[in-house]
C-alpha cells in the first residue's frame, strides 16, 4: 500500500504510523472476541528501537518491548475509542526517562551480585519459565521496522522490502520503502480471522492495497468437510466358492475298467 496514504489517515487521526497500526491491531482482535472473553484485556507487544535513545554501532538487536494494554469495555465500535489509549500509553512508555528507567532496571539484575553466584543453567530455567509466563499474557505483536533506505545506484532494481519474524502467536511487522508500506504477518493459526479484519479495516479507510500470501493451499473448513471419505474396508469375509470338478482323464477311466473285470474273473 502506499506509505503516503496511510500517513495521511494516521494525521487524520493525531496519530502515527505506529500508533494508527497497533489501534487497527487492537480493533481487529476486539471484532473476534466473545462476551465472556471482553473481560480480559488486550495486551499488544511494540518492540522499540533503543538506538533512538542511546548511540550505538552494534550490528545485533538492540531494542526494548512495551505493552499496550487496552480494555474492551472501553471499546464503542469505533477506531476514535482506541487512538487516545494507544497515543497515551506510547507516550508515557517511550519517554527518554522512562526508557532509562527500564534499561537500569535490567542492568541492576545483570550486575546483582547474589544473582551471578546462581549457575546458569538454573538461570535459564527462570528465565525461561518468566518468559512462557509473559507471553500467555500477549494478545499479538506488531514491530514498526520504519524507513529502509539503500545506495541510490541500488534503488532503481528494488520495489519493496518485507521483514518476517517467527512467533508464538500472531506477529505484524511493518516497513517502508520509497511509497511502498508492508504489512508482513506470520502466524501460529491456520485461519486469520483477525488479519482478514486488519487489512479490511485499512480498505475501508479508503487506502487501497495488495494482498500476497503463501497459504492458499492450506485447506479451510469447508474443503476439509467436502474432501471424500476413504471407501470403508469390507468387513464381510468372502463365502468359500466349491472348487470346480475336474474330469479324470478317458486313460484312467480305462484302467479302472480293466481292473473291475479282473476282480470279477
Amino acid at each position: 500500500m502506499s506509505v503516503s496514504a496511510f500517513l495521511a489517515a494516521a494525521r487524520e487521526r493525531s496519530s502515527t504510523v505506529a500508533e494508527l497500526s497497533t489501534a487497527l491491531f487492537i480493533q481487529a482482535a476486539l471484532r473476534e472476541m466473545s462476551v465472556r472473553d471482553r473481560k480480559y484485556p488486550i495486551v499488544m507487544s511494540v518492540p522499540v528501537n533503543l538506538r533512538n535513545y542511546f548511540p550505538s554501532d552494534t550490528a545485533r538487536n538492540f531494542f526494548g518491548v512495551i505493552n499496550v494494554v487496552y480494555d474492551p469495555v472501553l471499546y464503542d465500535g469505533t477506531l476514535e475509542s482506541i487512538i487516545p489509549v494507544v497515543r497515551e500509553s506510547f507516550d508515557k512508555q517511550l519517554k527518554q526517562d522512562q526508557v532509562e528507567l527500564t534499561m537500569n532496571s535490567y542492568a541492576a539484575l545483570e550486575h546483582n551480585i547474589a544473582i551471578k553466584v546462581v549457575p546458569l543453567f538454573i538461570k535459564n530455567l527462570v528465565i525461561s519459565a518468566i518468559n512462557a509466563k509473559t507471553q500467555r499474557g500477549i494478545t499479538g505483536t506488531i514491530s514498526n521496522v520504519g524507513k529502509i533506505t539503500v545506495p541510490k545506484e541500488m534503488e532503481p532494481y528494488i520495489r519493496k522490502f518485507s521483514c518476517f519474524m517467527a512467533a508464538p502467536e500472531v506477529q505484524v511487522c511493518l516497513c517502508s520503502f520509497k511509497d511502498e508500506l508492508v504489512f508482513s504477518v506470520t502466524s501460529a493459526f491456520i485461519q486469520q480471522p483477525v488479519i482478514r479484519n486488519f487489512f479490511r479495516d485499512i480498505v475501508d479507510m479508503g487506502i487501497d492495497l495488495v494482498l500476497e500470501s503463501n497459504d492458499f493451499d492450506a485447506p479451510s473448513n469447508e474443503q476439509a468437510a467436502e474432501k471424500p471419505e476413504p471407501p470403508a474396508v469390507n468387513a464381510v469375509k468372502a463365502v468359500e466358492q466349491p472348487e470346480p470338478a475336474v474330469e479324470k482323464p478317458a486313460l484312467a477311466d480305462a484302467e479302472a475298467a480293466d481292473s473291475a473285470g479282473k476282480e470279477a474273473s
